[in-house]
């Protein structure tokens, strides 16, 4: 009986199929788990579908396992003493951090530390996480934006400012691709509770989401994500920690 080399196509339901696994069978071109029809193997095209389900998934792997990544690392500090004139430090425009253009190999490895930290999931659930994370095409920041201490709004000129950087080649492309996943990630500084700072986080990260959306015309999914308290982008510096970055996925 003739052999036949295939792909499962049901990435929703089927291992085998979620993991591109090549499958030789005889007779009938069905997978051995699920059933479902396997497409030929020679064929390179994949529906659109399948690509954003890819798309999904890559955000669950990035988002979750980052934003407990750091949770669980954080160190705790104290609260610093508060500016002698808060007048003169709220009248003044917050600095961004310097960008990073790209995840390098050693940032990488920082996901894969982080889905080892991930409790109460199996093995096998965590390689299927490091595979995805290892096969990722690009995991790319493409947008830092900084806020005021306590603020989790922009102001209009600060929006304007996210309208002409949404328009760069580089996040234009992005934007062009359907599948490209947008996340937002919010932060806060350490002053304060957590549980306040997480909230805190949530709402910027949500507002840039929106502008994403509503200001600059983005039709990709966009999700928000908290990272609550941080001091990621300068220890000695709370105000560099007060920002939302927007990283795009590509499966």
């Amino acid at each position: 009986m003739p052999e036949f080399r295939g792909r499962c196509t049901n990435t929703s339901g089927c291992q085998l199929a979620q993991e591109h696994r090549i499958l030789s069978v005889s007779g009938e071109p069905r997978c051995p788990e699920c059933g479902g029809p396997l497409q030929p193997a020679g064929s390179d095209a994949r529906p659109i579908v399948m690509r954003i389900a890819l798309a999904l998934a890559g955000l669950a792997v990035f988002a979750g396992a980052v934003a407990l990544g750091w949770r669980l690392s954080r160190q705790s500090v104290g609260p610093e003493s508060p500016p002698d004139n808060a007048a003169a430090a709220a009248s003044t425009a917050p600095q961004v951090p310097a960008e990073k253009t790209s995840v390098t190999a050693e940032e990488r490895n920082e996901v894969l530390k982080r889905i080892d930290l991930v409790p109460n999931i199996s093995a096998a659930e965590k390689e299927r996480l490091y595979a995805f994370v290892e096969r990722s095409l690009q995991i790319k920041r493409v947008m830092l934006v900084a806020f005021h201490e306590g603020k989790t709004r922009l102001t209009e000129a600060e929006i304007r400012k996210v309208e002409a950087r949404s328009r760069e080649p580089e996040f234009a492309k992005a934007a062009r691709d359907p599948t490209t996943i947008f996340v937002v990630l919010g932060y806060a500084d350490k002053h304060g509770e957590e549980s306040k700072n997480v909230h805190l986080s949530l709402e910027r990260a949500t507002h840039v989401a929106d502008l994403l959306r509503k200001r600059c015309g983005l039709q990709n999914l966009a999700r928000a994500v908290p990272m609550g308290s941080s001091d990621l982008f300068d220890p000695l510096k709370s105000s560099q920690n007060r920002v939302a970055e927007v990283w795009t996925v590509v499966p």
